[in-house]
């Protein structure tokens, strides 16, 4: 019945040409072939068959008439849809198909081609249909002739992209990237008129977002998947591309600073994806971290302007319908947005965010115009009981800091911290109340009894931080007594508890124990890697942190200020290092890809830096580094002690470990070790189990030529040999020391005094005692 009705359509718009060709035409009729009129008629009078034939016996007498030929298709295609002769053994549209495109290819002009329009979208149509089944069966080069062929009919644009399309699955890939882009802007431009809706093709822009995202070339990606999406906004390929590469430039701007450029890269994000949560909380975190930095120190000049933007994006986000139950600061209410700020700030004990969001919702929520020195005094005078010990702390440093010259403050500071520490402290509020105490200690010298309660509040925060095990917390805090509190009948106490903690806490507890394997020992440091294959592989959390827990207990019973942090960029390195090493070369600092298979560029870095060890458990090799028994310049030791260096890194594999510990120009604080020195063993306190047969002493002194007086506890004098190795890079001198003692031979309680004098006369006297 379709193919019936559709007979009708074409014969009636044949019929209407007819009708006008023989008027309007007559004057070229006399150079064509008499017989094309009557060819014509035959059409009309569905005598297909007789206009076939006289079509084929003009063509035969005269090839170059494009007529012809489109009548020859036009009976060929109108035969195709008869049954009789469809499913006869001749194609009829096949064959109409192959002449339309040579009366295309005689027609260079357009004389015939409106006459025949309809005939020539039909046989498209069919033709399209046709090649889409071979596309579909991957006959791709069977279907690239038979979309050229319908494109050089018609110049339809979907036979074109289609072609292209088919070119890409012949993995042609020159000729379809050169079509599809063609394409891709018809279709865009197309979209931007609003004109041909029906023709466009997401194909063509997902396989070109798809391939420069994955040759490497984000530009022309972005280029392509940003005018996919304005003709296809919900293509689940190009929005999964756009991510992507919104998301590496994200990284890579994040690199570099949170600026005006980080914040557009976000916008694009939630432009495209308003309900993200990964881009809801970027656009927090980069308000949130200016915010900080610009509250840090006063006058607080951008704060306003950057939290003016953050209120406003929120408020847009809201008004959009955006909802995400991750995001906390999508909130309506102001006072409430200001609240929650400050909230967050409070939570990451930041000081100036905290005071400065605190009046800001101070005056939203009790509609006050400004936060005015009356309205501190009012508030200090007697803070509620609801506001919390931090966010006190934080607006007692604020109101100084604002009205320096406020008496009342300063009493209503010293009142409020006498009511606080009448009762016992929790270990979270030790802290802010020895904030309070350092402050008042300064405003009040005279007063002994602000000094006892701050020597006082000393003590408990390193009882505390020893308890919980925070042992950077506990140090500092010990080491504040031990400068301000010389005297403190306790201290030795202090010390030796603080010592041993240290040793259970950082030492014993960061031991990483082996598993025996056909009589081998193998480390349990979880280390994925393979060197026979040169995959570096990681080691897990668990195990960097134990080594930098060493490390850092090293250092500051050594009496090193400043502990030591990973640097995942170092880490990553090492363990490059680490397979480089494994079994395929030398230790060298000028590695090759020629002598070391598993050479990287990174390795190589790491190489011209760091120190190896053939220890594959990390742990111990830190240990043995300490003892450094075949190094006469203590290179390793020293490495660990230098007080400069802040940044680690560190990487194994089977049978070595890799370390980066130097940070190569890196200062320490020069005046506090001219006058402090880093020994070990360690000053004070130290574990005979780690009692290594050298000692070392290191000041930023000249300790060349120093006498060394070394005294058991029984008063006898030991002879010790001495040297001092200057090394480049580091920050201080060493004295080495062979006193002749074995750790075997020490007992728990034995002691040295020790004395360093040096060539300017100034002597450094210090007692070693182990446990």
């Amino acid at each position: 019945m379709q193919n019936l009705q559709r007979l009708m359509k074409l014969f009636i718009n044949l019929f209407r040409f007819l009708c006008f060709a023989t008027l309007a035409l007559s004057s070229s009729l006399q150079a064509q072939d008499k017989n094309i009129p009557k060819a014509r008629v035959m059409l009309s009078k569905k005598q297909y068959a007789k206009a076939l034939s006289m079509a084929e016996s003009g063509i035969k007498k005269d090839k170059t008439l494009a007529e012809w030929y489109y009548i020859k298709a036009s009976a060929e295609y109108l035969m195709s849809m008869i049954p009789k002769y469809r499913n006869g053994e001749k194609d009829y549209f096949r064959e109409a198909v192959k002449t339309a495109v040579k009366a295309r290819q005689r027609d260079k002009d357009d004389e015939y081609y409106d006459a025949y329009d309809t005939i020539m979208q039909g046989i498209v149509k069919g033709n399209n249909r046709t090649a889409m089944a071979s596309y579909a069966q991957a006959s791709y080069s069977r279907a690239i002739q038979m979309y050229r062929n319908s494109y050089e009919l018609t110049g339809d644009t979907l036979a074109f992209g289609w072609m292209g399309m088919s070119y890409w699955g012949n993995k042609e890939e020159r000729d379809a990237l050169r079509i599809l882009k063609i394409v891709a802007r018809w279709n865009f431009d197309a979209h931007a008129d609003g004109v041909m809706k029906g023709t466009y093709m997401r194909e063509p822009f997902e396989v070109l977002s798809n391939y420069y995202l994955e040759k490497g070339y984000p530009d022309s990606a972005l280029q392509f998947t940003e005018m996919g999406l304005e003709v296809y906004p919900n293509n689940i390929v190009m929005l999964r591309n756009m991510k992507d590469l919104i998301l590496a430039d994200l990284d890579e701007a994040g690199r570099i600073a949170l600026d005006a450029n980080y914040i557009q890269i976000i916008n694009r994000g939630l432009g495209y994806f308003p309900q993200d949560s990964l881009f809801l909380r970027e656009q927090n975190r980069y308000y949130l971290t200016r915010l900080g930095n610009a509250t840090q120190e006063k006058p607080w000049i951008n704060a306003d302007t950057i939290l003016l933007g953050f209120w406003n994006a929120k408020k847009d986000e809201i008004a959009a319908g955006v909802k995400n139950s991750y995001d906390d600061f999508l909130i309506a209410d102001s006072a409430g947005f200001m609240f929650h700020c400050l909230d967050y700030y409070l939570r990451t004990a930041a000081r100036g965010a905290s005071a400065y969001f605190f009046k800001k919702w101070y005056c939203a929520y009790n509609r006050q115009p400004v936060f005015t020195e009356a309205l501190t005094e009012k508030l200090l005078q007697n803070p509620p009981e609801n506001i919390s010990r931090r966010l006190i702390t934080f607006l007692f440093a604020d109101a100084a800091e604002d009205f320096p010259k406020n008496k009342k403050i300063k009493t209503f500071r010293l009142d409020y911290f006498r009511k606080w520490t009448q009762k016992p402290l929790h270990k979270n509020e030790l802290a802010y109340a020895l904030e309070f105490a350092d402050v008042l200690v300064k405003d009040n010298p005279a007063d002994k009894g602000l000094k006892e309660k701050q020597l006082a509040l000393l003590v408990q925060n390193t009882d505390s931080a020893i308890a919980g095990g925070k042992m950077y917390i506990a140090w500092k805090s010990y080491n504040r007594i031990k400068q301000e509190f010389s005297t403190y009948k306790n201290l030795s106490a202090l010390h030796l508890k603080l010592a041993k903690a240290d040793f259970e806490n950082r030492y014993s507890e960061t031991r990483i124990w082996n598993t025996t394997v056909k009589g081998k020992k193998i480390p349990n440091t979880g280390w994925n890697g393979e060197s026979a294959s040169c995959v570096a592989g990681y080691l897990p959390d668990s195990t960097l942190g134990k080594i930098i827990d060493r490390i850092n207990y090293f250092r500051q019973n050594a009496g090193i200020l400043n502990p030591m942090a990973l640097s995942m960029d170092r880490v990553d390195k090492c363990q490059k290092a680490a397979i480089m090493f494994a079994g395929r070369g030398p230790f060298t600092r000028e590695p090759t890809e020629a002598t070391h298979p598993c050479f990287s560029d990174e390795g190589a870095e790491a190489a011209a830096i760091g120190q190896a060890i053939l220890e594959p458990n990390p742990s111990i090799g830190v240990t043995l580094f300490m003892e450094d028994k075949k190094s006469d310049e203590m290179v390793n030791r020293r490495t660990i002690l230098n007080p400069g260096s802040l940044y680690a890194g560190v990487g194994c594999a089977e049978n070595n470990s890799f370390y980066w510990l130097l940070d190569l120009g890196a200062t320490a604080d020069s005046n506090y070790y001219k006058t402090n020195f880093v020994t070990w063993p360690s000053a004070g306190y130290s574990p005979k189990m780690l009692a290594f047969r050298k000692w070392t002493f290191s000041m930023n002194q000249d300790l060349r030529d120093a006498k060394v007086t070394v005294k058991n506890k029984t008063g006898v004098t030991l002879d010790v040999k001495t040297s001092v190795v200057p090394l480049p890079g580091l920050n201080l001198q060493t004295l080495t020391m062979d006193c002749g003692i074995e750790k075997e031979s020490i007992v728990a309680g034995d002691w040295y005094d020790l004395q360093i004098e040096l060539k300017n006369k100034k002597k450094f006297n210090y007692r070693v005692q182990f446990f």
